[in-house]
């Protein structure tokens, strides 16, 4: 246990930074190295607490998951009736060929969606694994087409880790809200506090766009996240060496003692006088 708190947030930073660097290399994947850098700092948060606080903190990683979840659904139901127009009927020889051309039409936003899903159907819990390919159209267009992204990237997880896998990115995005709220609410200026801010808002979009534009945080995640954690960490770290020394249970008993004998020899004094 004080091995582990003398383990400062750097240094979990900056080893979870390399290991990301290590497994990007590897995999060619942005979502496992994001994975890894989350799953530290939950590893790290974990241990530091008291046996009373690990159940609410449990609680709350369930709700915050199940609010991200709901999050990500709206936006898709937002992103597929607003920001996309209808231009041509859902047939196969149209979602192929519009496909291929690059075409961002909705109905290939859809037809990837409804492949994605029967994909994930097959293997519901576990899914097809890290390095499962994305035969999309095999089903309903007549071919094999494998693709090495999708439009939308939550999806992609699903189909790869599967229930379990997908649970545990949200899980793990929560801690790390978690983690830049506690920079936030520690920062020792409003310099500090609007630069946590906008981690926050910047990591609010960065999630967002993967709806659409997974390419965002195909190799900067990692970084991103990283140098976001030691952000983080230096904001903490400032904070402890300009923050007030608080009195412990035992320094105000000793307090209220003395201050009760500095009273007491004082009267005892002007006693003696009279």
């Amino acid at each position: 246990m004080v091995g582990v708190q003398r383990l400062t947030a750097p240094t979990c930073a900056a080893l979870t930074v390399l290991l990301a660097a290590i497994a990007v290399s590897y995999t060619r994947s942005y979502w496992f190295p994001t994975v890894l850098i989350l799953a530290a700092i939950t590893l790290v948060e974990w241990w530091k607490m008291s046996p009373r606080r690990r159940s609410s903190f449990l609680l709350r990683l369930g709700f915050g998951g199940l609010v991200l979840a709901g999050l990500a659904v709206w936006l898709c139901i937002v992103r597929a009736e607003v920001l996309d127009g209808l231009s041509f009927p859902l047939t196969r020889a149209n979602v192929l060929s519009a496909y291929r051309a690059g075409d961002p039409n909705i109905w290939t936003r859809l037809a990837e969606v409804e492949a994605l899903w029967a994909l994930f159907k097959e293997k519901p819990v576990l899914g097809h694994g890290l390095g499962a390919k994305y035969a999309v159209f095999a089903a309903f267009a007549g071919e094999t087409v494998e693709w090495n992204y999708t439009h939308n990237a939550y999806l992609y997880f699903l189909f790869k880790t599967g229930a379990i896998g997908f649970t545990v990115l949200l899980v793990l995005l929560l801690v790390y809200a978690l983690e830049m709220r506690k920079a936030y609410i520690v920062a020792p200026s409003p310099a500090d506090r609007f630069l946590a801010l906008g981690f926050l808002s910047s990591t609010m979009v960065l999630l967002a766009s993967s709806l659409t534009a997974p390419w965002l945080i195909h190799y900067v995640g990692a970084a991103y996240f990283g140098f976001a954690l030691a952000v983080a960490a230096f904001f903490e770290r400032r904070s402890k060496r300009v923050a007030k020394p608080q009195l412990t249970p035992q320094l105000q008993g000793l307090y209220l003692r003395h201050s009760y004998r500095v009273w007491s020899s004082m009267w005892s004094w002007r006693d003696v006088g009279r």
